[in-house]
């Protein structure tokens, strides 16, 4: 019998270009790189979600508690025109389709971004508004005393005020349709954390690894040789251990020229 209240799974969607496709499907597993929340391309990110919950729960978050938040893009949309300009090498790149659970697994946690002010404000009152009046029942098992109740909804609201924090982003950016997934590396474990040149910025980054089982679709870039490229990473894919039938492999459907 299904669990359910198991997470149902879907994929989602990184682009990338095909070097760095190389590089993310190993032999071995799935290697993503999660980006330090400070260093993002939009200069506003934190800012705006720190500065929206600071003002509707009295709370004190600054911008360095986030200095340990490392993240990783994803898009539910899977050929998108606007993505592939920014993000796909300009349609000379790849759409890696990722089970949701196994990415969730990896990460720990994960969310839908959400764009403005506004709708920042609706999704974080709505939500608050669960936490604070849900009820808990487990059947069959002693239910937890008042005071096990409110410390779980002090650290669910707590967790979410900084996923929040986290996942609120400028309106402009709504066309991304983002889910972000993301995890905290404590002080101890910064022997994990690695550095790359981006513009002339040193940033810090870790790598996150997911089992190859993870990998659901792929959609080949619009302006890219289609059938030479489908071939090639096919071949690629076979020699690395990749069960093909499990993977559904696509072209484009974007009229897109580069």
């Amino acid at each position: 019998m299904n669990n359910p209240f198991e997470r149902q799974d879907y994929s989602l969607y990184h682009y990338t270009n095909l070097n760095a496709l190389i590089s993310i499907l190993r032999s071995e597993c799935i290697v993503l790189w999660a980006t330090n929340a400070a260093y993002l391309n939009d200069p506003t990110e934190l800012k705006q979600g720190i500065a929206i919950v600071n003002e509707l729960e009295n709370t004190n978050f600054q911008f360095d508690d986030f200095k340990n938040i490392y993240l990783t893009s994803f898009s539910r949309n899977s050929d998108s025109l606007v993505m592939w300009s920014q993000y796909g090498a300009h349609g000379n790149g790849c759409s890696i389709g990722l089970s949701s659970k196994a990415i969730g697994d990896t990460y720990g946690k994960f969310c839908k971004c959400s764009y403005g002010k506004d709708d920042t404000e609706k999704y974080l009152k709505n939500t608050l508004n669960l936490i604070d009046n849900g009820v808990t029942t487990v059947f069959g098992v002693p239910q937890p005393s008042e005071k096990s109740i409110s410390e779980q909804r002090n650290l669910a609201r707590q967790i979410f005020l900084q996923t929040t924090c986290v996942m609120s982003k400028d309106l402009a950016y709504r066309h991304e349709d983002e889910t972000r997934a993301f995890v905290e590396v404590p002080q101890e474990l910064y022997q994990q954390v690695q550095f790359r040149l981006v513009d002339n910025r040193i940033v810090p980054y870790v790598q996150m690894q997911l089992d190859k089982e993870a990998l659901t679709d792929l959609i080949i870039g619009p302006t890219l040789n289609a059938d030479i490229t489908e071939r090639s990473i096919k071949q690629m894919l076979e020699i690395r251990g990749y069960d093909l039938s499990k993977i559904n492999i696509r072209f484009s459907e974007v009229p897109f020229r580069g």
